[in-house]
């Protein structure tokens, strides 16, 4: 076990000597892990904060934030998705396919919001669109392309939380794997 030399104020020490029950350095250890838990939650959340001012700078989201504009956040990109399916469904109204998807994407949507923006994912993925080095369209082209057929040719079947954290792990592993294809071109 590591040592540790602290500085107190002599009158918290007599006081502290008074008290031969009490095991102190188990009281500074606890006390000095919450203090750096609390470092810790706040280090991460200043880092979400940065990336979330990068990205908006750049008309990018992390998330859903309520804009319009033609870059959207992956989960307003789900809802998107899913309002297509559902016009696709009226277009063929005998293909139940669409209607699955649609109910797929938007439950995907919804769980997908529930995970703080300050979870190591959201994080790992708001960092491949952060690069200022590499040409993001690659990236939009692909995250496209991975969410127009999800749910459409599987069984209908209702997506937990579970589900959505392993599709955003995926995900993130697939743009963080373009992202380095990207940086050695």
């Amino acid at each position: 076990m590591a040592r540790m030399t602290i500085s107190i104020p002599d009158a918290l020490q007599k006081r502290m000597r008074r008290t031969k029950s009490e095991n102190w350095s188990a009281v500074a250890a606890a006390a000095f892990e919450a203090r750096l838990t609390e470092v810790q939650q706040n280090m991460r959340q200043q880092e979400v904060e940065k990336v979330a001012r990068k990205l908006k700078a750049e008309g990018l989201r992390l998330a859903k934030d309520g804009d319009d504009g033609d870059d959207k956040g992956l989960v307003e990109k789900l809802e998107f998705q899913a309002e297509w399916r559902d016009q696709k469904a009226e277009e063929y109204p005998d293909d139940v396919r669409n209607r699955n998807s649609a109910t797929a994407l938007r439950q995907l949507a919804e769980h997908l919001d529930k995970i703080p923006r300050t979870d190591q994912l959201w994080i790992r993925y708001a960092r491949v669109w952060e690069q200022d080095d590499v040409d993001t369209f690659r990236f939009v082209e692909y995250e496209d392309e991975e969410l127009r057929p999800y749910g459409f040719h599987n069984e209908p079947a209702e997506v937990t939380m579970e589900d959505a954290v392993q599709f955003l792990e995926g995900h993130v592993e697939d743009l963080e794997r373009l992202l380095a294809e990207a940086m050695v071109e």
